[in-house]
């Protein structure tokens, strides 16, 4: 009797996964023209890691737009891979903490934001 609920229970946890998964696919969409940041801390490893997660959301589960790494004090070594793993896409920039307010300044600029 438990092992038939437990299996009911799974299957109806199985049915919503996919239609979730169906739901984000079909109807969550993320602007073209949008820009994701993500901080960047930590030594060479770290950084490869964090920079590689977010390429793979990015080409394989619909994360559109541009990625913004940000670099928080990370190693030189950890700049090198940076600067390495940006030339696999051209919608993939690094900048310092202090550049960030210019940089979203200037993508609203080019892509005329406030002017509809």
């Amino acid at each position: 009797m438990a092992l038939t609920i437990l299996i009911a229970g799974l299957a109806v946890c199985g049915i919503f996964l996919v239609a979730w998964s169906l739901t984000e696919a079909f109807v969550i969409k993320i602007p073209l023209d949008s820009v994701h940041i993500f901080y960047l801390h930590g030594s060479d490893a770290d950084v490869e890691q964090q920079m590689r997660s977010c390429l793979w959301m990015k080409n394989r589960h619909g994360l559109r737009g541009r990625l913004l790494f940000v670099d928080c004090g990370i190693s030189p070594q950890a700049q090198i891979t940076a600067q390495l793993m940006l030339k696999a896409d051209d919608n993939i920039h690094i900048c310092a903490k202090e550049q960030v307010a210019q940089y979203i300044k200037g993508e609203c600029e080019t892509l005329g934001a406030g002017t509809h």
